[in-house]
């Protein structure tokens, strides 16, 4: 609720989330013009641009940031939203359309520069998160990578501190480190395998275009990932079953009209009928999923021991520990 005024069309807005090194590029403009204003219009309960998702089964309010050329609209749980497109990937799309449309319009997020000509054959390319979230990768992965393979290259996120990329140009070499400014999407398009975490798109639109995805997200972290309700699926999905199988995940989700993925290929009328599903379907989980009791707090784990002598007193034998159960 404390961000609920923040609008993803006001310029100031974005300079506080991604300062001022680097600015998004034009595919932003259909979600700032019309998906902002109809997402906020049809919401029914407080709604904030580009939050983490931190709140419990019964949450309270909704959230939605930019997402390819269109929106992503989710609920401020994390776990619902996970259930959400488990449930949307088993809906099985009649086509492709989505996933077609959506590959067409794939490009870079952010105003970026050429690949330099020593990078444009790199066929193996990790692209870490912003300085922020560096937590969510596995150091231990990304060392035996860089450890064990020589043609594994390092992409910094466009708005990571200079000083972050010295310390992973430290640890991964500078020879590796593909400038940050550097087209992420070329280098996307260009490249077999994609290393990335449940904070990139990456995963998501490299899925799309058929790459090769391997998650190198810390377990214990990646739930702090924007994409991670949705990246899990996909990565799991190439683990186990291969390219395929994650496009076919992916197109099912995005084909689902209760995903809360709207996109400028979708009429003035699917959008609304696209978002009044998502809000429908996520009431409908809550009421699933909702807690019904409350936490025991300190009741049992925090009581005071009843001294024995006093139990004696009253004529009740303690067995030992009994008070500590």
């Amino acid at each position: 609720m404390k961000w609920s005024n923040e609008l993803m069309s006001n310029v100031d807005v974005q300079i506080s989330k991604i300062g001022t090194e680097t600015k998004r590029s034009a595919r932003n403009k259909w979600a700032e013009e019309v998906g902002e204003a109809a997402v906020r219009r049809l919401c029914p309960w407080p709604i904030s641009y580009d939050v983490s998702c931190l709140q419990p089964t019964n949450f309270g309010e909704f959230a939605y940031t930019e997402f390819s050329n269109g929106i992503v609209v989710t609920t401020q749980s994390k776990e619902i939203n996970a259930r959400l497109y488990h449930f949307a990937s088993m809906v099985e799309a009649k086509d492709t359309t989505a996933l077609d449309q959506f590959t067409k319009a794939l490009t870079d997020k952010y105003v970026l520069e050429d690949v330099p000509a020593r990078f444009k054959d790199a066929k193996r390319v990790v692209f870490m998160p912003g300085h922020n979230m560096l937590d969510v990768v596995s150091h231990e992965i990304l060392t035996r990578l860089y450890l064990e393979d020589e043609d594994i290259y390092v992409k910094p996120h466009p708005i990571c501190l200079e000083r972050v990329v010295g310390l992973i140009a430290k640890k991964v070499g500078w020879q590796r480190i593909i400038p940050k400014d550097a087209s992420g999407f070329k280098l996307l398009f260009d490249c077999d395998e994609v290393y990335t975490t449940s904070c990139s798109e990456m995963s998501i639109t490299g899925t799309a275009l058929g790459k090769k995805v391997f998650n190198i997200s810390n377990v214990h972290n990646e739930g702090a990932g924007t994409y991670h309700a949705l990246a899990r699926l996909i990565f799991k999905a190439h683990e186990k079953h291969g390219v395929e199988e994650a496009k076919r995940i992916l197109n099912n989700v995005l084909s689902c009209e209760w995903s809360g993925y709207v996109f400028p290929w979708h009429s003035e009328e699917e959008v609304e009928h696209r978002l009044k599903c998502f809000y429908a379907k996520s009431f409908e989980l809550r009421e699933m999923y909702k807690p019904l009791t409350l936490s025991i707090g300190n009741l049992l784990t925090g009581a005071k021991p009843v001294p024995k002598e006093d139990l004696e007193k009253q004529g009740v034998v303690a067995l030992k520990n009994d008070n500590k159960r």
